[in-house]
């Protein structure tokens, strides 16, 4: 008889079901950092997740906000407006330059 060997999913993938034969990217605003995962994370505030099979989310750069959940891009604070520091969650982050 032969045998099957079974490989874990990837690093930014996912296997949802059992006996799936190939693993599915995570969606663009989720993540997987692990191999042999079965779900995706989704990105939090003061982070984004800009493309899909990635393995991990991108904080937010200063100057830069992130207020919801599952973000695929980073909103740039107005017109001389900066944040302090990486992963800002809001508006009221962007200070006086």
């Amino acid at each position: 008889r032969g045998s099957v060997s079974c490989e874990p999913a990837r690093a930014g993938h996912f296997v949802a079901e059992v006996g799936a034969v190939t693993d599915d990217e995570c969606a663009v605003g989720r993540y997987q950092p692990f191999t042999g995962a079965t779900s995706c994370n989704t990105a939090g505030v003061g982070y984004y997740v800009p493309a899909t099979g990635r393995a991990a989310a991108t904080a937010a750069s200063i100057g830069y906000y992130v207020a919801t959940q599952g973000a695929s891009a980073q909103t740039q604070c107005p017109l001389g407006r900066t944040t302090l520091t990486l992963a800002s969650t809001s508006i009221d982050d962007c200070v006086l330059e």
